[in-house]
């Protein structure tokens, strides 16, 4: 599937008229036992070199050293015994690339492989740098980047990456732990001559709901846990007082709850129908409710970095002989006729 598009890519590395011999291909390339990789590789050669013979394509392993044939266009049997079967050359010729795939990795297959076209006796070019590939036993640990500060109701991007790739055996990349309503994750896989990489971003908008949300990123069967940046926004909750009707003379306390808040809460204020009490602390007590008590309040708790105002509960303070007279109408005897909110 990928194939064709690839090679479209890679001839692109080379503007027209480029007339130099060499070869182009990653520095290091990575991969895991088991799996498999890709060498993406571009050459070229003179404009004005004739080709009457088509071009041989031969990967080494080791070119300075061992010197063993991986893979030859011309000559098959020149493959090392271990490579056969293995190691594939997925490039064309006529469009001047030379990419390598290498299956069922081995640690093994660790070393540096070289690229060799020849056109002629005369006209013959080789990679003396290679491309050094390193093949692990597990796979190392992704790699997340994020911003370093973050703030509800920024649109934000996690980046979750890792040096492998393989076309046969797709190495996945997947993030957990995110709220799905909110969040969008996207893909995108690096095969060229300057280097192999897979990325997936995970690009989400901010709450206050995200403190403390723990973000897994897996690759493949391997998993690396990292706990993101808390948010730093606090968010208070419905103040609440006692739960049964509340008379004159009564003890009454409300609690401003915070559910989540980074950098911590620096201080918690009250109000009364939008009049500034002179309380303060996340507990608000009224040792002997009276009428005048009555009225709707809210908290609003702040941090460095701003501050947020809980939704508003209304007090009603209720005369007890009121209280049994509407409970007799309903038959209840004097009961629990009404209940603060």
């Amino acid at each position: 599937m990928g194939f064709l598009f690839w090679l479209l890519l890679l001839v692109s590395f080379f503007p027209p008229g480029h007339t130099s011999w060499g070869v182009s291909s990653p520095k290091t390339v990575q991969g895991v036992k088991g799996s498999c990789l890709l060498i993406p590789c571009i050459f070229s050669f003179p404009a004005n070199v004739e080709v009457p013979d088509g071009i041989t394509a031969i990967w080494y392993y080791e070119y300075s050293g061992q010197r063993q044939v991986v893979t030859h266009s011309a000559n098959p049997t020149l493959v090392e015994a271990r490579f056969r079967g293995r190691a594939q050359l997925l490039g064309n010729m006529q469009h001047k690339v030379c990419n390598l795939l290498l299956k069922d990795l081995r640690p093994e297959d660790s070393g540096t492989y070289n690229f060799r076209f020849e056109i002629s006796d005369i006209n013959r070019w080789v990679d003396v740098r290679g491309t050094s590939v390193s093949v692990t036993e597990k796979p190392s640990e992704p790699i997340i980047a994020s911003p370093m500060e973050l703030r509800e109701g920024m649109e934000v991007n996690f980046n979750c990456s890792t040096p492998y790739s393989c076309l046969e055996k797709p190495v996945s990349l997947t993030w957990q732990g995110q709220d799905p309503t909110r969040s969008v994750t996207s893909s995108f896989q690096k095969l060229d001559p300057t280097g192999v990489g897979h990325l997936e971003t995970l690009h989400t908008v901010l709450s206050w709901q995200d403190h403390d949300r723990t973000l897994l990123c897996e690759v493949s069967v391997s998993s690396f846990r990292k706990v993101c940046y808390p948010l730093p926004y606090p968010t208070p909750v419905l103040p609440s007082p006692t739960g049964r009707n509340i008379l004159p003379g009564d003890l009454v306390t409300f609690t401003c709850q915070v559910n989540s808040s980074y950098p911590g809460i620096s201080s918690v204020q009250w109000f009364k129908d939008g009049k500034l009490l002179k309380a303060t602390g996340r507990v608000l007590q009224l040792s002997q409710a009276a009428w005048s008590d009555a009225g709707v309040y809210t908290c609003q708790a702040e941090n460095s970095v701003g501050s947020s105002v809980s939704p508003p509960v209304s007090l009603h303070v209720f005369s007890e002989s009121w209280v049994r007279l509407v409970g007799a109408a309903w038959g209840e005897g004097g009961g629990r006729c009404f209940w603060a909110q």
